[in-house]
């Protein structure tokens, strides 16, 4: 008769020995003899795990469990294959069993706590991981792994000495080091992350993971090349590592390396298919690529995999207006008010940027909402990070001169720089002194970027910081009056304003519209671009300036005589309507009008600005749709200013945009000399056009509805003698229209400051108030 207990007890040697296949064989004849004997059946099964068989260890674990019912180990070992093979209910099931037999296994609880965690019952993990310290105190593992769940409850000092006391008893605990490394950048102590990162790879430099971690603290310290190359390594160790192609990715592209950023995520892709983190990433990508119509698809499938994104969302409107997609506009606009509108802040979801909504909503009211809805989300994640701490020594009650601040991503080629440099050189150094923060782009060599830093007290890098760091270093500088030229737009640092680092608040410039934010005070305005029925839209007061609130740069430079048609790729003969505006402003309704003015003026052309490839067939394609040849759409490349400048005279006519009004694109054509016809709407970005017309003295060119705007255009393009008597008129005005006299636009604003200051001084709130001319 066969010894049953002897084949099992041979076996159990050689598997001890590593002499795996001569130990399965011996445990099969074992069962081939007693197919229920319950150590055969567990060793067997543990054997086929060991060798990464594991749903036919399940079963083999499961034969030795039904065997022996009361054994609390085969319970718990079987318990750990079904947590291999992340069947996480039924291992609960099992070490809960296992539990109940012998209640007295630390590594049993400790096990236990790690599916618990993974199943997100982390009040329970933490349970069991205490549970198994207070069996054995000196159990490392389970030490690390509290921390973990520590961490994921947001408790992150005490996940920091859990993570410390695992240290304590295994000091080369890698695990442990690079989890209180990241617990450490977390709480924002990068420098020591870092160095404990290190400390983890020290001992295993091999772990692509940790590689990945240390990226993300070092970009965190802004130690941006540094940090591609720990996201590079962590790839070399783990060529199918998505997510450290995705971090990459992202670095990348704050670093301007956009199709750099571009393969990245295109890698994270095929390693994710379908991903919405992943697709939103390669949109992003795509997007600074300016590749439009690329990042529009990947937009789009990014929304279809995540339709909660609102950055995909986001994206989707944003890519399909610079596209000039209007496929499903209708769609676009009803999902964007009803985005606005039915915003729930329980839901966690970012709100839609308020900055998409003038482009193609003129409705002062929903624009409110959605900055309303923007600063309240700012404010909640402010609330979870500790507020800026202002120096002792920067409070000045009384100061000789007003500190002035102004922050903005845009001190480079950008048209905030373009308008705003004379500003900077004129301000009245004995009254004010002026900071310029910069948050965006590290300095680009520009002539342009040079002037900015002379024309200013102080020039502040601030590349690369959080709102957070961008607030502390205005409160480090005590300065008392703080100047947000982004408001929403790209690459803005608003939640800077939301600790209130300085103490008082001001948004100009850069955002046509309200913050919706108690922590802004004062909007700069005039009186045509906020209307006083439309004030009540306005979380801010209103501080009028006397004409136009554009402030603009007298040393632009004037072309000498206008460049030949040909020179700008347009006919030799015609009428020649323009319009320089970015892509995205152009609306079907508008571009219908000039659709029907190039039906009328015979040989007439339509010369647009080319943002991107995409826009222009497509804005071809719908001429043709509407009876136009495509070929009398001209498209305008993208130029220097100076040479941007330079062509604009060559136009006939420049043809506004509603509802959001050329800007400094406006300022441009009427400085060198091109009239400007616009109609205004109801919100701020659509009634800046009328605002700088009436500042050069040209009314007549402000039309009171679309329907009058086609009519008067049609008119001025059949009556040149009329359209050069304007033209002669705009040229003259230049030396001295208030919109061009930028030393009496400097003493407005410096009133406008002063009075601010001085209410804050009397300790009276803010308030809307009008500068006089005679400033």
């Amino acid at each position: 008769m066969t010894d049953v207990a002897a084949l099992v007890q041979e076996g159990l040697e050689h598997h001890q020995d590593g002499r795996l296949q001569r130990a399965a064989a011996l445990y099969r004849e074992a069962l081939a003899h007693e197919p229920a004997h319950a150590e055969a059946n567990h060793l067997l099964g543990l054997l086929q795990h060991q060798t990464g068989r594991r749903e036919e260890a399940v079963e083999r674990l499961q034969r030795a469990a039904a065997a022996a019912p009361d054994n609390a180990s085969y319970h718990s070992n079987l318990g750990v294959v079904l947590q291999a093979l992340g069947r996480l209910e039924e291992a609960d099931s099992c070490y809960a069993r296992a539990l109940a037999l012998d209640p007295g296994i630390a590594a049993v609880h400790s096990n236990r706590g790690v599916v618990l965690h993974g199943l997100g019952r982390l009040g329970e993990a933490e349970a069991a991981y205490r549970s198994a310290l207070a069996l054995d105190p000196r159990h490392a593992e389970a030490h690390a792994n509290l921390g973990l769940t520590l961490q994921a409850l947001g408790r992150r000092e005490e996940a920091a000495a859990a993570y410390r006391q695992a240290l304590a008893l295994r000091p080369r605990y890698a695990k442990a080091l690079g989890n209180l490394g990241n617990v450490l950048r977390e709480m924002g102590e990068t420098e020591r992350a870092i160095a404990t990162l290190k400390a983890a790879l020290a001992i295993q430099p091999l772990d692509a993971g940790l590689h990945n971690n240390l990226g993300i603290a070092l970009k965190d310290a802004k130690r941006f090349e540094e940090a591609v190359g720990s996201f590079q390594q962590a790839i070399a160790q783990k060529p199918d590592f998505a997510e450290a192609y995705g971090n990459l990715g992202r670095l990348l592209k704050d670093m301007w390396q956009y199709e750099a950023a571009v393969e990245c995520h295109t890698r994270e892709l095929e390693l994710r298919p379908g991903n919405a983190h992943a697709l939103l990433g390669l949109a992003l990508a795509l997007q600074a690529a300016e590749r439009i119509e690329e990042a529009f698809d990947a937009f789009r499938r990014a929304a279809q995999a995540d339709p909660g994104s609102g950055w995909a969302r986001a994206g989707y409107w944003i890519t399909a207006g610079a596209g000039c997609e209007w496929g499903d506009r209708a769609a676009l606009l009803r999902d964007m008010r009803a985005d606005v509108e039915d915003y729930d802040p329980a839901s966690g979801q970012r709100p839609i940027s308020p900055f998409l909504i003038p482009g193609v909503l003129d409705d002062p009211a929903l624009q409110a909402r959605a900055a309303r809805n923007r600063a309240e989300s700012l404010l909640r994640e402010c609330a979870e990070q500790a507020p800026p701490v202002r120096s002792p020594a920067a409070p000045r009650p009384m100061p000789e001169r007003i500190r002035l601040g102004y922050l903005s991503a845009d001190y480079h080629d950008h048209a905030t720089a373009y308008l705003i440099a004379e500003l900077f050189e004129r301000h009245d150094r004995g009254r004010f002194e002026v900071h310029a923060l910069s948050f965006g782009p590290p300095s680009d060599g520009s002539a342009m970027r040079a002037r900015l830093r002379r024309g200013v007290d102080a020039f502040h890098e601030l590349h690369g910081a959080t709102a957070r760091e961008v607030a502390q270093k205005v409160a480090d500088l005590g300065i008392d009056i703080a100047v947000d030229l982004k408001g929403y737009t790209k690459g803005a640092r608003t939640a800077a304003f939301a600790w209130r680092p300085a103490p008082v608040q001001v948004q100009y410039l850069g955002f046509p519209g309200t913050m919706g934010a108690d922590f802004i005070d004062y909007v700069v305005a005039d009186h045509t671009v906020i209307p006083e029925a439309e004030q009540a839209h306005y979380a801010e007061r209103i501080a009028y300036l006397p004409h136009s609130y554009q402030v603009n740069d007298r040393q632009r430079p004037l072309p000498a005589a206008r460049l030949a048609r040909g020179e700008c790729g347009l006919p030799e003969q015609g009428f020649v309507f323009a319009c320089f505006n970015a892509n995205y402003k152009i609306t079907p309704e508008m571009f219908s009008i000039w659709m029907r003015l190039l039906h009328a003026v015979e040989g007439s052309v339509l010369w647009l600005f080319e943002g991107n490839a995409w826009a222009a067939r497509n804005l071809r394609a719908e001429a043709a749709a509407r009876g136009v040849a495509p070929e009398r759409l001209v498209f305008a490349p993208r130029l220097p200013l100076a040479e941007h400048l330079a062509r604009i005279g060559t136009a006939d006519l420049f043809l506004d945009t509603l509802p959001y009004n050329a800007h400094t694109t406006a300022s441009d054509a009427l400085w060198a000399g091109l009239p400007v016809l616009t109609t205004p709407g109801r919100s701020f970005a659509s009634r800046v056009g009328a605002s700088l017309l009436r500042a050069v003295g040209m009314e007549e060119l402000i039309a009171a509805s679309p329907a009058e705007y086609e009519a008067l255009a049609l008119e001025l393009a059949r009556d040149p003698a009329r359209l050069a008597a304007l033209r002669q008129r705009l040229v003259a005005a230049r030396p001295t229209a208030p919109l061009f006299d930028t030393p009496a636009f400097t003493r407005h604003l410096e009133a406008a400051y002063t009075r601010m200051w001085q209410l804050h001084q009397a300790g009276k709130p803010p308030e809307t108030f009008t500068v006089p001319a005679e400033a």
